[in-house]
């Protein structure tokens, strides 16, 4: 501080900008003030430094260390303080340290604990929530500021400051940087548009479209005090190297990209196929960087309760794999003798890796696998729309008939809750409770949707993602922290960056590219389920609903699908096949399609 400025400065790179804000003090009757949104990091120097000029009022107080030499102000055991120390307002510091800063920067109730107030006739109390009062009775006594909320308000003297980068970006990870376990994904970010906000963050490999597995960031809009911080769980990948690149999709549609960081994760274990999820069979699925030696594996039930062990031979591509059960991995019977699924919610797998000629301690990795109630009848489908024309655009009409079609395509095989063949339901201005309704039916295993979407909400904010949770009672985490309720077999969301978010898993299905049917039904013992969206690569804005007219390639790519997934022989064409004829007869809106799930799902499972 140079009076009556306050100088800032922080370690920099060139090129890059920064926002400063400064605030008056921690209360809830003070907000952030922007100073400048577009401050570029100054050159040929690794230190940029910020002015605020005239922010604070110059006064004769000041502390020194004063003859003892003890480099800060006396113990608490002493009445007073030296002679040379003089302030008209109290102060707080450290009980060993030297900075003295205004009691009236803190909010009223902040916990000082470890702290030293020193009034102004040099007495000195250690920090107590009594001490609040005092403050209260010594503002009202010298006349100074009051607050609404309390008497402990005062002159905020320089006030607080943060500085932050501008843009979207991923610290405290740099290139080279050696991965493993829980990882904390630290977020920053600054944005000079006011206008606009985050959609979701996400994690990938080399800008890729797929979040990396087991990575997981809060949902947008952050609530009170939560971090945009997220984890990535790198036992959920192989061991090797990846180009992490941090992202965030704008409410605008706009996506904002981090410069990638190259880094490497290694894991004694780790579990390739990680979606911990079970029904009448736990899939058993870790592999080690160990070609030779043993496994050794306990079983315990949700209380911890220990269950037993399993023991084998690791193979050579570092499987845990059980004799006699063709491999990778293997899978555990949860039926009892009747066929019935046991009850327990979760179960914990220890496995424990021991090499040859290794002694301990051996590396072990924990899996917590949770457990679907079973849903072994006939499902039902909820099919709806949002009408995104004008009643005089043409487009209005070229809506309702693509719902038409869409919803006889699904009735033939799955009934629909909601609408009927000529008069498909549409979400209008009595809102989304219906469809909430239908949604929550038990044989309601079935959601298709045409209208706007983002990748956490559906009809401009009507359906969230955090209400579809709560509605179903699936858990929204890849790789999951809670049992699935209520999953769905099949979602189609046509709408803008749908698969962008976390809609799979708000209905239950795995956000992974790339399974079959056999994944679910053969390792895990659950129905096979599939989500179809489009990804931001997708041009809705400008294609779609351009000119007052639904874009002719979308309805015939969204005929085309349909058609060909449900006119197949008694509807055995796998959903990927549909996807493809879709694009073959519709090119031109195919681009930005993504599945999730088993590829090879047939309409009429």
């Amino acid at each position: 501080m140079d009076c009556p400025d306050v100088v800032l400065s922080w370690p920099s790179i060139e090129g890059e900008q920064y926002r400063v804000e400064w605030r008056e003090d921690l209360s809830t009757h003070s907000t952030w003030v922007t100073l400048t949104n577009l401050l570029s990091a100054q050159i040929q120097t690794n230190l940029t430094t910020f002015v605020h000029s005239g922010i604070v009022e110059c006064t004769t107080s000041a502390y020194s260390s004063g003859g003892g030499g003890s480099g800060g102000p006396p113990g608490t055991e002493s009445a007073t303080v030296e002679a040379d120390y003089f302030s008209t307002e109290p102060m707080v510091t450290q009980k060993e340290g030297e900075s003295l800063v205004p009691l009236a920067l803190y909010p009223p109730g902040i916990d000082l604990s470890g702290q030293v107030i020193i009034w102004p006739d040099g007495s000195i109390d250690e920090w107590s929530a009594d001490l609040v009062e005092k403050w209260r009775l010594f503002q009202q006594q010298t006349g100074g500021p009051q607050t609404e909320d309390s008497g402990d308000g005062g002159e905020p003297g320089c006030g607080f400051y943060r500085v932050v980068r501008t843009g979207l970006h991923l610290f405290g990870i740099t290139n080279g940087t050696v991965l493993s376990g829980l990882v904390p994904i630290p977020v920053e970010f600054g944005f000079t548009d006011t206008n606009r906000t985050i959609d979701q963050v996400f994690l990938t490999d080399n800008d890729s479209d797929d979040n990396l597995p087991g990575s997981s960031f809060p949902e947008f809009p952050l609530g009170e005090g939560e971090s945009p911080a997220g984890v990535w769980d790198t036992t959920h990948v192989t061991n090797g190297n990846y180009t992490l690149q941090l992202g965030a999709l704008l409410d605008d549609g706009t996506v904002l990209l981090d410069t990638p960081i190259a880094v490497t994760v290694s894991n004694l274990i780790f579990q390739p196929d990680p979606w911990n999820v079970g029904g009448e069979a736990i899939y058993v699925g870790f592999q080690t960087v160990f070609t030779n030696g043993v496994w050794h594996l306990d079983v315990y039930d949700h209380d911890q309760a220990y269950l037993g062990y399993l023991e084998g031979e690791i193979d050579a591509d570092g499987y845990c794999n059980y004799p006699g059960i063709p491999g990778p991995g293997f899978s555990l019977n949860n039926t009892d003798p009747y066929g019935n699924q046991y009850p327990n919610p979760s179960y914990t797998l220890a496995m424990t890796a021991i090499p040859s000629g290794a002694v301990p301690p051996y590396p072990i990795a924990t899996n917590r696998v949770f457990i679907e109630p079973a849903w072994n009848y006939y499902t039902r489908a909820v099919t709806c729309y949002q009408q995104v024309f004008p009643s005089w655009a043409p487009g209005h009409d070229d809506v309702r008939l693509l719902m038409e079609t869409v919803w006889n395509a699904v009735e033939v095989f799955h009934q629909n809750l909601l609408g009927g063949l000529t008069t498909p339901h549409e979400v209008g201005a009595q809102g989304w409770g219906l469809v909430t309704n239908r949604m929550t039916f038990a044989t309601a295993r079935d959601f298709v949707y045409f209208g706007h979407g983002s990748g956490n909400s559906l009809g401009g904010g009507g359906l969230t993602i955090p209400m579809v949770q709560s509605l179903l009672g699936n858990n929204l985490k890849n790789p999951l922290t809670a049992t699935n309720m209520h999953p769905y077999r099949f979602v189609f969301l046509d709408g803008c960056n749908t698969a962008d978010g976390n809609w799979p898993q708000a209905f239950g299905i795995p956000k992974r590219k790339g399974m079959i049917v056999t994944d679910f039904t053969q390792k895990r013992g659950i129905r096979p389920r599939a989500f179809m969206g489009w990804n931001r690569t997708k041009s809705v804005g400008t294609h779609i609903i351009a000119g007052n007219q639904l874009y002719p390639p979308h309805e015939e790519y969204i005929g085309r699908f349909w058609s060909y997934w449900g006119n197949g022989p008694t509807g055995l064409r796998p959903v990927k096949d549909a996807i493809s004829a879709a694009a073959d007869y519709a090119p031109l809106a195919a681009g930005g399609m993504v599945l999730y799930g088993a590829e090879d799902l047939v309409i009429n499972y």
